[in-house]
């Protein structure tokens, strides 16, 4: 083990080159756009995921609106909705409308799948709160009470 050591001891560990001054400033610099393009990356996948899922909830609608569901036939969809095409408006709009129905719509929709069991139930304080909150707003059963499939329905 000593010998070892020795040996390692040995070895120039010094990061600079003499035949090349700037080689730490390069790397350094390499190190830094590795990094950048890695940020870029990543956040180009996310934009692909939220392209996947806007596709995914456009054929929702589309497949709701000309088959309709086990609950609603298609021509109630027709009454109600003013167009066959879902339209979508990108997240950096910031408009307020959407966000409050994100803060109702993920909640409700995490409390859709944990009961299905399709996730792991977590306690989160303000998404209980939403839920709470909506529990007493959804539709029930007049004769039994209940609300899953009436108020709630877990659709494709």
């Amino acid at each position: 083990m000593l010998d070892l050591h020795k040996r390692l001891s040995a070895a120039k560990s010094d990061p600079n080159r003499g035949d090349d001054e700037s080689y730490i400033v390069d790397l350094v610099g390499k190190v830094i756009a590795v990094s950048i393009q890695t940020v870029e990356i990543v956040n180009g996948l996310a934009k692909l995921e939220a392209w996947v899922e806007d596709r995914q909830l456009k054929d929702s609608y589309r497949r709701l609106y000309s088959e309709g569901s086990e609950f609603i036939k298609s021509e109630d969809f027709h009454s109600k909705l003013t167009s066959k095409k879902l339209k979508l408006k990108p997240k950096n709009a910031n408009i307020a409308g959407l966000q409050i129905a994100d803060l109702v719509a993920y909640p409700s929709r995490r409390e859709v799948l944990i009961e299905r069991g399709f996730v792991t139930p977590k306690s989160y304080d303000f998404s209980d709160k939403i839920t709470e909150i909506l529990t007493e707003k959804y539709l029930k059963n007049p004769k039994s009470g209940e609300i899953w499939g009436w108020g709630k329905k877990l659709l494709p």
